[in-house]
């Protein structure tokens, strides 16, 4: 601890030099954003995070990093379709004239279509999801909401009664299966939000508060339900129905595009929870069921929209990103380099110290586990970007996006719900596809992640933006972040059975000591963030490390103090208080608090 504050009372006494002004290397523009972040009049000594990251709050210079790379990689994006409107039209391939079209149907829209009343009135496929305007009995067989929850299953609400999703079969990751989710339900909104948007349906007053009170307990009894830890069962369609009581036979047809034989087998994460659910439907009249599913659509349409920060242009500009993603990855490749080899060679860097950790064996792991966590890192890869690394990109997006038919219109939420539709409808196409990296299963999320089956990570090109990414950055600073998040996602899977022992040699990172050293049965989330930092610590500052040599000029501290501070920053700042995710520390490096 004593030592952590001696780096930052070094800090303060620096005197910000790097604030004068901007500067164009990315190593000086590194220094110069982890200075503006300080807060120089905070206590070093007892208010330390405050004082190495207080500025985030109010320094409009100081956006938040993951909005930051994402914006970096907006901007590259317009500046991309820009270029491709400079192009004759007949040289543009298929996917690129969707893109712009898509982009263009957003940019000429007008607010209206934005808006989710408007979603609701153009819900594509079937009839209009009606609702009651005032409450009135309806009955379950009237309302046929499991062709409701498939129509909203296809534009991406997927978190209500079930989910179906394609999966890899677990016996078999060559093989796809039909794998019915429940719900993960973490908030219960409470009766006055409900109300008000009940309100907002067209509901009359004095039936409101009724019917959000009635949404909250139908919502609570799925929530209490979903909480019991069931079995996962495989069996067919028609011993499904027959357990459950639940009628799928449409729900399946629909959201597959096809009727499936009732002797098809499926796999169930939790066969208790569904065999449950039909006694909590039954305990609610339809027009219960009608407005609850009606105020999570809303939620999730605002959701939508919110997702999508910013002017009309920047809102365009993200909404190409986050719907059409292989598309502008695909685009990204073809304009802009993709670092690969400075990534590999990061990832080596980090393989070689865990390597070297498991086999000097100072996690004091069995023979066995050894054994299996040496051969799993030893073959395991890593790839930039989210899709498959194989050698025909194109011909592989282009064949994703091919029935996809957007009318040059100005109306967003049809083009919106349209590539929606289109983009689950191939997710799920997948179904009984070989699972081979040609038809692998599309990963959407923007954020690094492992892949168990390829044993693969995947760097998103968002994490590998200036300044937080250069390929002539700091070593100091390229492993802060890219560094840590690449680490982390090794030890997704490491779940040994350990014996109670010190994670790391306190001696390779002052001030910081391991937490939850009791006896268990795997790491926890914690444990591995702390074994994460410490391999980046060791592949940053072994003995015979370069950065142990040498001191570049433009470092004003010493490279063990420009990482720290800058990791300090990055994972354990208040912004990053909100939760687990990718970008956020769980509470692990509690004496750096």
């Amino acid at each position: 601890m004593e030592s952590t504050i001696q780096v930052f009372g070094l800090l303060f006494l620096l005197g910000f030099a790097a604030e004068s002004s901007p500067f164009p290397s990315p190593n000086a523009t590194a220094v110069h954003q982890l200075f503006q972040r300080m807060d120089s009049n905070a206590d070093t000594c007892n208010y330390f995070q405050q004082f190495s990251s207080g500025s985030y709050s109010y320094n409009d210079n100081c956006r938040a990093i993951q909005n930051s790379m994402s914006n970096t990689f907006n901007g590259k994006l317009r500046t991309m379709l820009k270029q491709l409107r400079k192009q004759a039209y007949h040289r543009r391939t298929s996917v690129e004239k969707k893109v712009l079209w898509f982009y263009d149907s957003c940019l000429t829209a007008p607010e209206e279509t934005f808006a989710w009343e408007h979603y609701l009135e153009v819900l594509p496929h079937g009839p209009r999801l009606n609702w009651p305007p005032a409450y009135r009995k309806t009955g379950n067989q009237t309302f046929q909401w499991q062709r409701t929850l498939a129509r909203l299953r296809l534009v991406g609400l997927r978190n209500l009664l079930f989910d179906v999703d394609v999966a890899l079969d677990p016996t078999d990751s060559s093989r796809t299966i039909v794998l019915f989710r429940k719900p993960i339900i973490k908030e219960i909104q409470n009766n006055k939000e409900n109300a008000n948007l009940l309100k907002s349906l067209g509901v009359r007053n004095d039936t409101v508060l009724f019917l959000g009170n009635k949404i909250s307990q139908l919502q609570k009894a799925i929530q209490k339900l979903a909480a019991k830890r069931g079995t996962m069962e495989n069996l067919s369609i028609k011993t499904l129905k027959n357990r459950t009581k639940l009628p799928l036979t449409q729900y399946l047809k629909i959201v597959f595009g096809r009727s499936m034989e009732s002797n098809s087998t499926v796999w169930v994460e939790d066969i208790e929870y569904l065999e449950g659910l039909r006694a909590v439907i039954d305990k609610y009249d339809g027009a219960v069921l009608i407005n609850y599913l009606m105020v999570s659509y809303i939620r999730y349409l605002v959701g939508l929209n919110d997702s999508l920060p910013g002017r009309k242009r920047g809102k365009c500009i993200a909404a190409v990103r986050v719907l059409m993603q292989p598309a502008s990855e695909l685009l990204y490749n073809k304009y802009y380099p993709r670092n690969k080899e400075e990534v590999q060679r990061l990832f080596d860097d980090l393989k070689l110290s865990f390597l070297n950790l498991l086999t000097r064996n100072r996690l004091n792991l069995t023979d066995e586990d050894l054994s299996h966590h040496v051969r799993q890192q030893l073959y395991m890869t890593v790839s930039v970007g989210t899709l498959p690394d194989i050698d025909d990109q194109s011909g592989l997006v282009t064949n994703l996006y091919k029935n996809l038919k957007i009318d040059r219109g100005s109306d967003f939420a049809i083009a919106h719900l349209k590539v929606l539709q289109h983009r689950n409808r191939r997710v799920l196409a997948q179904l009984h596809k070989p699972a081979l990296k040609e038809n692998r299963l599309f990963n959407l999320s923007p954020e690094p992640y492992y892949e168990i089956s390829e044993n693969n990570i995947v760097v998103p090109f968002d994490t590998l933006q200036k300044s937080y990414f250069s390929p002539n950055i700091h070593e100091a600073f390229r492993k802060s972040l890219l560094g840590f998040v690449i680490a982390r996602q090794m030890l997704v899977n490491f779940a040994p059975q350990i014996q109670p022992i010190s994670l790391i040699n306190q001696s390779d990172v002052p001030g910081i000591s391991c937490v939850n050293r009791n006896c268990s049965s795997g790491f926890t989330d914690d444990e591995k963030d702390v074994l994460a930092l410490a391999l980046i610590m060791e592949s940053l500052f072994e003995k015979d490390s370069e950065l142990r040599q040498k001191h570049p000029s433009y470092l004003r501290l010493s490279s063990r103090e420009e990482f720290l501070v800058n990791f300090v920053e990055i994972f354990i700042a208040p912004n990053w208080r909100r939760g687990r995710g990718w970008m956020g520390m769980s509470g692990s490096i509690k004496p750096l608090r």
